[in-house]
């Protein structure tokens, strides 16, 4: 339980210190905002690529987990798949991805922004990621996703089992 703890505690100081696999979509034409469906344990409605000025937004489809969508820019050159990278050690990633921002829902609610923006500008490949660790009590998280300035509330500890990711929740896509 300790471990789970840490582990989740050094995943959150990531998410916020860098910066499922979901069917792949169709390829978009226009820029503008793409909803992303957060769903147990997956991200529903991702495009493959979208063009540059495309605006993110979170809406959780699940009635019992809190979701969050950390978007993050990987780095050029890198060419591993995300899922390889996302289970490398925190220190290591760091050097391979740009955190871009991230949005939290609550249970069958719309996303909220708690960290940078989800607007994606530049070209290149982009990471979606959950790390909220299965079966995390969602009010634990409501703290931030109603704070006025969500940016100045640290995330909770919180207990729980593997990260979300873990069960498969991140996808991949590329911008224009």
């Amino acid at each position: 339980m300790r471990a789970t703890v840490a582990m989740t505690t050094a995943l959150v100081a990531l998410v916020l210190g860098v910066a499922g696999c979901g069917e792949e979509g169709s390829d978009l034409t226009n820029a503008g905002e793409v909803e992303i469906r957060a769903i147990d344990y997956a991200f529903d409605g991702v495009p493959r690529s979208v063009p540059s000025g495309t605006q993110l937004v979170l809406t959780n489809a699940s009635d019992q987990e809190f979701h969050e969508m950390v978007v993050v820019r990987i780095d050029d050159p890198q060419n591993r798949p995300l899922g390889q990278l996302i289970d490398l050690p925190s220190e290591e990633i760091r050097g391979l991805v740009r955190r871009q921002g991230v949005l939290g829902a609550l249970p069958g609610e719309d996303g909220v922004r708690l960290r940078g923006d989800t607007s994606l500008g530049e070209p290149g490949r982009y990471g979606l990621v959950c790390f909220i660790p299965v079966g995390a009590d969602p009010a634990a998280y409501r703290g931030l996703v109603e704070a006025e300035v969500p940016g100045d509330v640290q995330p909770p500890e919180v207990q729980g089992g593997p990260s979300h990711a873990s069960r498969g929740m991140f996808a991949e896509l590329t911008v224009e």
